[in-house]
């Protein structure tokens, strides 16, 4: 009989289920990962998992645009293309502030989200991201790969998108975990063979 044993050994398949309910959470869930209805979360071995399937959950066409900053790595990059995003990259100054002339100058119909990268932890310039959002009818991927006990406005970060992918490895010592939250109700969560598949 032949047994498939990981070489990247993480989170088991039982925990890949989603909550939709902060009273009844699983006892291994953290407590600390964004719970609030209508908010569901989902564990996934990494957060560029979070990435792609966070995307296919939004039910965009393919081809559909994503404004992204352009200091990100192909660890975020690769899974959104490989979900069917056309990502669209804007500038970003020497100080991490956003260029805004040059967000404002990409805009067009196939523009549908923004992601905005807490990097190091730090939320500079959210409060213009948020704003900037909710003007043009984007939705807002929060990528809070660095950001797991990061607080905004005094509540934990991860929870002001339409969703927000963590990668819990990179502050906690397990060798791969990550989380993918969907606080938009109208977001399809991932069917669970999908999440099974990822577990092995």
């Amino acid at each position: 009989m032949k047994q498939y044993v990981t070489n990247h050994p993480g989170i088991r398949s039982e925990l890949l289920a989603p909550v939709s309910n902060p009273d009844r959470l699983p006892p291994r869930l953290a407590p600390w990962l964004p719970n609030r209805l209508p908010s569901r979360t989902v564990l996934v071995p990494c957060a560029r998992n979070g990435l792609c399937l966070g995307w296919r959950a939004m039910g965009l066409d393919r081809n559909d645009r994503v404004l992204v900053p352009s200091f990100v790595c192909d660890t975020v990059s690769r899974p959104l293309e490989q979900a069917g995003a056309h990502l669209v990259f804007f500038n970003v100054r020497l100080d991490g502030s956003i260029d805004w002339d040059h967000v404002r100058s990409l805009l067009g119909r196939k523009v549908k989200a923004m992601l905005w990268y807490h990097f190091l932890g730090l939320s500079v310039g959210f409060d213009e991201v948020i704003r900037f959002c909710r003007e043009h009818g984007l939705y807002l991927i929060e990528d809070c790969a660095h950001a797991l006990f990061s607080r905004y406005r005094g509540r934990p970060v991860g929870g002001c998108g339409d969703l927000s992918v963590f990668s819990i490895h990179k502050t906690l010592p397990t060798p791969r975990a990550g989380a993918l939250v969907v606080h938009n109700p109208r977001f399809a969560m991932p069917p669970p063979a999908t999440l099974e598949a990822l577990a092995t």
